[in-house]
């Protein structure tokens, strides 16, 4: 899974990754085959089929495509009231001195972030 992250011209950070689903069981039609996904602290969208090369593309061209994306609608029925209750975020660890280099500390954060979406995302989908 890649993952990119960007700023729309409004200011706000959004994140990107492409996700391609082990079965076509329980994914919306036009779905099957994969979609990249948006996300910000307010909204999320998906994009499919997931476009060729976004890994590579520039901030505009993610930009383009944040613009194509559909809203993600929650896929459950029920009621707001039978929803489960969302899982409390955890706190964030508290930084360490360290005598690593800025890019040790960088990769550690990029790869901090990629958890935490990644756990977001299969939250979503045990839904």
């Amino acid at each position: 899974m890649a993952y990119r992250e960007f700023t729309d011209e409004g200011g706000t950070s959004w994140r990107a990754w492409d996700t391609y689903p082990g079965s076509a069981a329980n994914v919306r039609p036009g779905f099957e085959g994969g979609w990249l996904g948006f996300e910000c602290d307010a909204e999320r969208r998906r994009l499919a089929p997931v476009p060729a090369g976004w890994e590579e593309a520039s901030d505009d061209d993610l930009r383009a495509m944040l613009a194509r994306a559909q809203p993600n609608r929650p896929t459950r029925t029920t009621p707001a009231s039978d929803a489960p209750e969302p899982e409390p975020a955890a706190a964030p660890a508290p930084e360490e001195p360290s005598s690593d280099d800025d890019g040790v500390s960088r990769s550690r954060a990029v790869l901090e972030r990629v958890r935490s979406v990644l756990s977001a995302v299969d939250r979503t989908l045990r839904r």
